[in-house]
Protein backbone atom coordinates (compact mmCIF):
# COMPACT_ATOMS: atom_id res chain seq x y z
CA UNK A 1 0.00 0.00 0.00
CA UNK A 2 2.76 2.45 0.98
CA UNK A 3 4.78 1.83 -2.25
CA UNK A 4 1.02 2.73 -4.32
CA UNK A 5 1.15 5.56 -2.51
CA UNK A 6 4.47 6.78 -3.03
CA UNK A 7 3.88 5.82 -6.94
CA UNK A 8 0.23 7.73 -7.13
CA UNK A 9 2.18 10.64 -5.69
CA UNK A 10 4.72 10.97 -7.87
CA UNK A 11 2.38 10.74 -11.03
CA UNK A 12 0.29 13.86 -9.14
CA UNK A 13 0.33 16.95 -11.00
CA UNK A 14 -1.54 20.25 -9.57
CA UNK A 15 -2.87 22.54 -11.76
CA UNK A 16 -3.79 26.33 -10.46
CA UNK A 17 -7.15 27.67 -11.24
CA UNK A 18 -6.89 30.50 -13.30
CA UNK A 19 -10.24 31.66 -13.33
CA UNK A 20 -10.68 32.53 -10.13
CA UNK A 21 -10.23 36.19 -9.55
CA UNK A 22 -8.54 37.80 -6.39
CA UNK A 23 -10.85 40.69 -4.95
CA UNK A 24 -8.68 42.94 -1.89
CA UNK A 25 -10.37 43.16 1.30
CA UNK A 26 -12.75 46.20 1.63
CA UNK A 27 -10.21 48.55 3.52
CA UNK A 28 -12.37 50.73 5.84
CA UNK A 29 -11.50 54.49 6.58
CA UNK A 30 -9.47 55.44 9.75
CA UNK A 31 -10.98 57.12 12.38
CA UNK A 32 -10.14 59.41 14.89
CA UNK A 33 -10.64 57.98 18.82
CA UNK A 34 -14.07 59.15 19.46
CA UNK A 35 -14.49 61.61 22.50
CA UNK A 36 -16.47 59.82 25.31
CA UNK A 37 -19.99 59.18 24.88
CA UNK A 38 -23.09 60.31 26.98
CA UNK A 39 -24.90 57.93 28.87
CA UNK A 40 -27.68 57.34 26.34
CA UNK A 41 -27.12 59.44 23.32
CA UNK A 42 -24.59 58.09 19.95
CA UNK A 43 -21.98 59.67 18.08
CA UNK A 44 -22.00 60.78 14.76
CA UNK A 45 -18.66 61.05 13.24
CA UNK A 46 -19.88 63.47 9.26
CA UNK A 47 -19.37 67.42 8.54
CA UNK A 48 -21.29 70.03 9.74
CA UNK A 49 -23.43 71.22 6.59
CA UNK A 50 -25.34 74.64 5.63
CA UNK A 51 -28.75 74.05 4.47
CA UNK A 52 -27.72 76.65 1.65
CA UNK A 53 -24.84 74.92 0.74
CA UNK A 54 -26.64 71.72 0.20
CA UNK A 55 -29.46 74.04 -2.27
CA UNK A 56 -26.95 75.14 -4.34
CA UNK A 57 -24.61 71.36 -4.62
CA UNK A 58 -28.36 69.85 -5.62
CA UNK A 59 -29.17 73.06 -8.40
CA UNK A 60 -25.54 72.64 -9.80
CA UNK A 61 -25.78 68.65 -10.46
CA UNK A 62 -29.40 68.67 -11.27
CA UNK A 63 -28.46 68.07 -14.85
CA UNK A 64 -30.43 70.47 -16.78
CA UNK A 65 -33.84 69.86 -14.63
CA UNK A 66 -35.80 72.78 -13.16
CA UNK A 67 -35.28 73.20 -9.49
CA UNK A 68 -38.64 75.37 -8.80
CA UNK A 69 -40.42 72.74 -8.93
CA UNK A 70 -38.90 70.47 -5.88
CA UNK A 71 -39.17 71.62 -2.25
CA UNK A 72 -36.18 72.79 0.03
CA UNK A 73 -36.28 69.14 1.78
CA UNK A 74 -36.32 67.27 -1.33
CA UNK A 75 -33.64 69.57 -2.86
CA UNK A 76 -31.40 68.70 0.22
CA UNK A 77 -32.26 64.39 -0.03
CA UNK A 78 -31.42 65.06 -3.65
CA UNK A 79 -28.51 66.31 -2.84
CA UNK A 80 -27.35 63.56 -0.53
CA UNK A 81 -28.27 61.08 -3.04
CA UNK A 82 -26.30 62.73 -5.59
CA UNK A 83 -22.95 62.94 -3.01
CA UNK A 84 -23.69 59.11 -2.04
CA UNK A 85 -23.52 57.85 -6.09
CA UNK A 86 -20.61 60.50 -6.71
CA UNK A 87 -18.69 58.72 -3.77
CA UNK A 88 -19.77 55.93 -3.09
CA UNK A 89 -20.57 56.44 0.31
CA UNK A 90 -23.41 54.84 0.94
CA UNK A 91 -23.80 55.12 4.76
CA UNK A 92 -24.50 58.83 4.32
CA UNK A 93 -27.18 60.25 6.06
CA UNK A 94 -28.72 63.85 7.90
CA UNK A 95 -28.03 63.12 11.55
CA UNK A 96 -28.40 66.43 14.16
CA UNK A 97 -25.17 67.29 16.62
CA UNK A 98 -24.62 69.43 19.86
CA UNK A 99 -23.21 72.82 18.23
CA UNK A 100 -19.48 73.82 19.08
CA UNK A 101 -17.15 76.87 18.56
CA UNK A 102 -16.70 75.45 14.59
CA UNK A 103 -20.32 74.88 13.98
CA UNK A 104 -21.37 78.14 15.87
CA UNK A 105 -18.55 80.33 14.22
CA UNK A 106 -19.77 79.19 10.47
CA UNK A 107 -23.00 80.23 10.78
CA UNK A 108 -24.09 76.21 10.88
CA UNK A 109 -26.88 76.02 13.71
CA UNK A 110 -30.58 75.78 13.14
CA UNK A 111 -33.46 76.02 15.52
CA UNK A 112 -35.21 72.95 16.39
CA UNK A 113 -37.75 72.42 19.56
CA UNK A 114 -36.23 75.25 21.30
CA UNK A 115 -32.73 74.93 21.32
CA UNK A 116 -30.15 75.22 18.51
CA UNK A 117 -28.61 72.03 16.99
CA UNK A 118 -26.24 71.68 13.99
CA UNK A 119 -27.25 69.50 10.69
CA UNK A 120 -24.90 66.85 9.62
CA UNK A 121 -23.92 64.56 6.69
CA UNK A 122 -22.87 61.59 8.63
CA UNK A 123 -20.85 58.96 7.58
CA UNK A 124 -21.38 56.49 10.63
CA UNK A 125 -22.10 56.52 14.01
CA UNK A 126 -20.81 54.89 17.14
CA UNK A 127 -23.19 52.33 16.87
CA UNK A 128 -21.86 48.72 16.09
CA UNK A 129 -23.55 48.52 12.77
CA UNK A 130 -23.06 51.47 11.51
CA UNK A 131 -19.18 51.65 12.41
CA UNK A 132 -18.63 48.82 10.60
CA UNK A 133 -20.37 49.60 7.88
CA UNK A 134 -18.17 53.23 6.97
CA UNK A 135 -17.57 53.96 3.75
CA UNK A 136 -13.06 53.12 2.50
CA UNK A 137 -10.78 55.60 2.90
CA UNK A 138 -10.64 56.48 -0.45
CA UNK A 139 -14.67 56.70 -0.76
CA UNK A 140 -14.27 59.22 2.43
CA UNK A 141 -11.67 60.87 1.18
CA UNK A 142 -13.69 61.86 -2.28
CA UNK A 143 -16.21 63.22 -0.08
CA UNK A 144 -14.21 65.25 1.95
CA UNK A 145 -13.02 66.77 -1.08
CA UNK A 146 -16.06 68.13 -2.48
CA UNK A 147 -17.28 68.83 1.41
CA UNK A 148 -13.98 71.17 1.79
CA UNK A 149 -12.93 70.06 5.48
CA UNK A 150 -12.49 67.10 7.46
CA UNK A 151 -15.34 65.71 9.41
CA UNK A 152 -15.35 64.88 13.27
CA UNK A 153 -17.05 63.03 15.70
CA UNK A 154 -20.35 65.04 17.23
CA UNK A 155 -22.51 64.00 19.77
CA UNK A 156 -26.36 63.08 19.30
CA UNK A 157 -28.61 65.94 19.22
CA UNK A 158 -31.36 64.75 21.20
Amino acid sequence: MTSTLVQSMSTLNLTPKHDTVFEPTRVLMSLPSPPPRPPGLRLFYGFYVKEEWLLQYAEQHMAGRDGRQYDKGLKMDLARRMLVTVTGVKSLTFASGVPDEAAIAHGTLRQGRGCQFVPLLAVCSSRRGSYFSRPTQSEYDHLEKIIGRPAKWWVEFD
